[in-house]
């Protein structure tokens, strides 16, 4: 959403920002720690880590394995080129630079050719770099993993499978930006509309959605929730991520295949901004089945490039990429994508079969033919970006890699 004639105020008023460390989170430190499975852990590289060869700060982890199990290790970090490496009982390594090209996300999945105690290290492509990062150890289910396993066990694992897992949720809603940007209506109404449909049509435990708006949805807010989940949530869990403000893009200084417009996709928070990029590392420390990110904001189509590419995430986005978003007043409602999924979900009218799920297509199909129906009502305004052309609003919905049949939700 953006407003006519404050388009040089609003570039004036942007700022990247850079993840930084929190004194609220237990953090690594440079020993060695055990993980387990389905966790995210957090650390920081700094200058009293122990050093590598190539003057690069290292941190390790260790777990223990048995020969045939698969697992997967992910580093994310926004604040350097992250680099991982496997080390194996006998001392064979493997190692990753860069997953699908992300400088900010390394990535190692593997059977285990032994069994014995494995050591990771964490580092950065670089010499001398530090910040903060997540990794996330996970075991793989396989047709050897049951073998080994009692009835009960496999019992205990069925109950924690993706249909049954908890759903998460982060609800962000502006509508007073105190001056760095124009205010919006209903905006910060939005987050707490959609929260209360999950509660009531899905069953979200409240202790599981949070709500950031106007001034508390700030950067280090933002950060600090999203971290936060990445520590209670397990691999069968459901994340949804719903923003309802403004949003804009900036010109990239680098080619980026994601990103052939050559254009960086912007949220806008209270007191900064958080890039497409960036979410995409935030989101990356999150253990889940499934992400789901539902963005109402101007140019938020944008946001499945850089999102949706990575596994399990399906995207809802209120206009394309080069589009703006238009407020629904007549619902009073920030956005009309807001206003859909709310009532998609809050008496599971999303569920278009009636068996009381809701998969991928039902959620896609409900939000678009609906936005059919009221699309007669959404005014043509002049684009702020270009007074060339006359925008009209379009909505996105990518699945990525969730399939059309696959369970979002059980009522």
């Amino acid at each position: 959403m953006y407003k006519k004639g404050l388009h040089s105020l609003f570039l004036a008023l942007l700022v990247v920002i850079s993840i930084t460390r929190s004194t609220e989170f237990v953090f690594a430190q440079s020993g060695v720690d055990q993980l387990r499975s389905g966790e995210a852990f957090q650390g920081v590289l700094n200058n009293l880590d122990n050093r590598l060869q190539n003057g690069s700060f290292a941190d390790y982890y260790r777990f223990s394995g048995e020969a045939g199990e698969e697992i997967q290790l992910d580093l994310y970090s926004a604040a350097f080129d992250t680099y991982l490496t496997l080390t194996s009982p006998s001392g064979r390594f493997v190692d990753n630079d860069d997953a699908a090209g992300s400088k900010s996300h390394s990535q190692l999945r593997l059977s285990l050719p032994e069994t014995g105690e494995y050591k990771i290290t964490v580092s950065s492509y670089l010499p001398r770099k530090t910040g903060i990062y997540s990794i996330v150890f996970t075991k793989i289910m396989n047709d050897q993993t049951r073998r080994g396993m009692s009835a009960q066990q496999e019992r205990d694992v069925a109950s924690k499978s993706p249909s049954t897992g908890r759903v998460f949720g982060l609800f962000i809603g502006i509508s007073d930006y105190n001056g760095r940007a124009p205010n919006l209506s209903y905006t910060a109404q939005d987050a707490q509309v959609v929260r209360q449909a999950m509660l009531t049509g899905l069953g979200m435990s409240p202790s599981h959605g949070l709500v950031l708006t106007d001034r508390q949805a700030t950067e280090s807010n933002f950060q600090r929730a999203m971290y936060q989940f990445s520590k209670e949530m397990t691999p069968n869990d459901v994340f949804i991520l719903f923003f309802s403000g403004h949003g804009f893009r900036v010109k990239r200084h680098s080619f980026q295949t994601q990103d052939p417009d050559g254009f960086d996709e912007t949220l806008e928070l209270y007191d900064g901004t958080i890039l497409d990029d960036e979410l995409d590392v935030l989101l990356g420390m999150i253990p889940s089945k499934t992400q789901i990110i539902v963005i109402d904001a101007c140019f938020s189509g944008g946001f499945a490039k850089d999102i949706i590419s990575r596994p399990n995430r399906m995207g809802l986005f209120s206009s394309e990429e080069d589009l703006e978003s238009n407020v629904a007043s007549q619902f009073r409602a920030g956005g009309y994508l807001s206003y859909l999924f709310a009532e998609g979900v809050k008496e599971a009218r999303a569920d278009l079969n009636r068996d009381n799920i809701i998969t991928a297509l039902e959620l896609s199909q409900y939000v678009q033919n609906r936005f059919q129906d009221v699309s007669a009502q959404i005014p043509a305004s002049v684009s702020v970006s270009d007074p060339n052309y006359i925008s009209m609003q379009r909505l996105v919905v990518d699945r990525g890699s969730i399939r059309p049949n696959d369970v979002l939700f059980f009522k």
